[in-house]
């Protein structure tokens, strides 16, 4: 089979080619067993428009530019190579004229995958032939022969090593389009769709139509991207003849995997909205549904953050479950493949007896269904500084305390009992405890970082109100429970929250969706920025750079571009939502950023 060296061998330098001409969209032009593919309308809008963006806006401010140019600068040096070959320079390849980008995977019966790329040249002819001969040119030198075949007047390139069809990359121009595939067969099938005749395309794929019915972002603006991929179907093609894959597919229907139809979904980086991005991504199932998929089980409820939940979380998601069908599906899936109780004595021996508890009633039948995870970052800025905490709201505060004293009684060795503001916790004690009262001298290199390791992350847990917390480190719990007695600020009284919760509560079912997610970049970029400027993270990179081009590279442009104050670019960072649905057709996942206030002309 034809390797994926040869295709992106002719078809990465196209990628940053051509403005839109008169045809027919990709998706009207693609086979209708198309079973991957991935579109920008218009790179030329597309590069444009993300330079509007926060992030873009940031890497072109006036006291960032410098750092990125010098960094953007060392960068170029690894793709000498390339420029030398290609008789231009990267700067002159990306500002080649763009337009519509298309990559797809096509699944032809009985036949390998087929790879497929369309790319407008408009006005870049003459570059796009210079790369494209430079990228036959390595193909010849291959062993790959060339011919051309006519079909309906328009003339193909096909280079072919042998006989084998495997083995064969075509190419030809349509009007201002520029079509590269691994099948003459396929290749020529596409011919009559670029002149208008689009029946059997990819448009008639009734998945494909579907989620990007629902993927609509019509009422904004056209989309800068939509994507789709037909998992089985792309499983199944790459699989062709193995007779292992053959029997996982025949599983499928037993595993009720059959009916994920397919994913996909779209990005869209309006002009006139508050946002700066929206997306969109649709799991299309089928109804009913079975097996895995019925485990899926995505309930509704209240979204509004916990009462333990900090401001300064660099993520937040919260989610309701039906706990008790998940559970229930999991068990009969995994008995149907062996003997009814067979799961119930897997879970009764490897957990039940172990931790002293019934599993399934004292612990499973107490989840309420609502999870909530966050992360944040522990100051100051380090290797290691990031804290998760988990939120598993219970039923029976009271039953589930009773549950808790048994675990933990049972692991007293492990498990320490402590106090926190009146609050009872209990600490998990690791390797490295052992360690913090020794001297340096009297320990090991890896005893060392077993100390430093031990110094951020000392896992915790606790039964706060109604809910049991679990975290990774127990200042990040500590925090909460600040929270808690409000001696710290909380999320849900933040700004951010009350701006994201008001946004996504006017999209479809967005009053009670089965997820809700804030993400606020600030505090991840604030903890890089300080991890940057931070004197031992200099000498890290100092030391390293006669090692490591990537820190050589960085720790020249920062020593020659020093970082401007992080209040000058936190305003480039807003906030983030998104939320899930569960739909009739399928799973739906709805984001946008929030748009950066440019008011004061930067």
């Amino acid at each position: 089979m034809l390797s994926r060296k040869n295709i992106l061998t002719l078809t990465l330098p196209l990628l940053f080619l051509a403005p839109a001409v008169a045809r027919p969209p990709a998706f009207a032009i693609l086979p209708e067993k198309t079973v991957a593919y991935v579109s920008v309308e218009d790179s030329n809008r597309f590069r444009e428009r993300l330079g509007r963006t926060g992030m873009g806006a940031m890497l072109q401010d006036e006291e960032i530019r410098p750092l990125v140019q010098d960094l953007y600068g060392s960068a170029t040096e690894l793709v000498r190579e390339l420029e030398d070959r290609a008789g231009m320079t990267l700067e002159q390849i990306l500002a080649v004229p763009n337009g519509e980008v298309t990559l797809a995977v096509v699944a032809p019966p009985a036949l390998k995958p087929v790879i497929v790329a369309l790319v407008d040249i408009a006005e870049a002819e003459d570059d796009a032939k210079n790369l494209l001969e430079l990228g036959a040119d390595e193909l010849n030198k291959q062993g790959f022969n060339t011919r051309k075949e006519t079909v309906e007047g328009v003339e193909l390139q096909v280079y072919q090593r042998g006989t084998n069809d495997d083995e064969q990359v075509v190419r030809f121009q349509f009007e201002q389009t520029i079509v590269l595939c691994s099948s003459f067969n396929v290749a020529k099938k596409m011919v009559p769709a670029l002149q208008g005749n689009d029946e059997g395309t990819l448009i008639d794929n009734q998945a494909f139509a579907a989620i990007m019915d629902r993927c609509d972002t019509s009422r904004t603006s056209s989309p800068e991207l939509t994507w789709f991929v037909d998992p089985i179907g792309l499983f199944r093609a790459a699989n062709r003849g193995n007779v292992g894959a053959q029997v996982a597919l025949a599983m499928l229907p037993s595993l009720g995997l059959d009916g994920l139809s397919g994913i996909g979904g779209s990005l869209v980086l309006p002009q006139e909205e508050a946002y700066e991005s929206i997306s969109h991504l649709h799991v299309l199932l089928e109804n009913p549904r079975d097996g895995i998929l019925e485990m899926i089980a995505l309930d509704t409820g209240s979204c509004v953050p916990e009462t333990w939940v900090p401001a300064e979380v660099g993520n937040y998601s919260t989610w309701h479950l039906d706990v008790k069908l998940l559970y229930s599906v999991l068990k009969d899936l995994v008995d149907s493949f062996r003997e009814e109780g067979y799961f119930g004595g897997l879970v009764k021996s490897n957990i039940s007896e172990r931790i002293g508890i019934d599993f399934e009633q004292d612990f499973i039948a107490q989840l309420d269904g609502r999870a909530t995870y966050l992360n944040w970052f522990e100051p100051p800025a380090g290797i290691g500084s990031q804290g998760t905490l988990i939120g598993l709201k219970v039923r029976d505060v009271g039953v589930f305390q009773e549950s808790l004293e048994t675990v933990t009684e049972k692991f007293e060795d492990f498990i320490e009992p402590t106090q926190y503001g009146g609050q009872k916790i209990y600490r998990i004690q690791g390797p490295g405890e052992n360690l913090e009262d020794r001297n340096d001298e009297d320990l090991s290199p890896r005893e060392r970082r077993q100390r430093r390791q031990m110094q951020r992350i000392r896992p915790a847990f606790a039964l706060v109100d109604d809910y049991l917390l679990v975290t990774d480190r127990i200042s990040l719990l500590e925090l909460a429970l600040d929270v808690r007695s409000n001696a710290a600020p909380s999320l849900k009284d933040s700004d951010d929250y009350q701006y994201v919760s008001a946004e996504l509560a006017k999209q479809p079912n967005g009053s009670s969706p089965s997820m809700f997610g804030i993400n606020r970049p600030v505090e991840a970029f604030q903890m890089l920025y300080e991890w940057v400027q931070a004197p031992e993270s200099r000498e890290f990179m100092h030391q390293r750079r006669d090692r490591n081009q990537f820190f050589r590279a960085v720790d020249d442009a920062l020593e020659r571009n020093p970082l401007p104050p992080f209040t000058k670019l936190e305003k480039y960072l807003m906030p983030a939502g998104s939320m899930i649905t569960n739909e009739e057709s399928g799973i739906h996942v709805f984001g946008f950023n929030a748009r950066y206030d440019d008011s004061d002309g930067q």
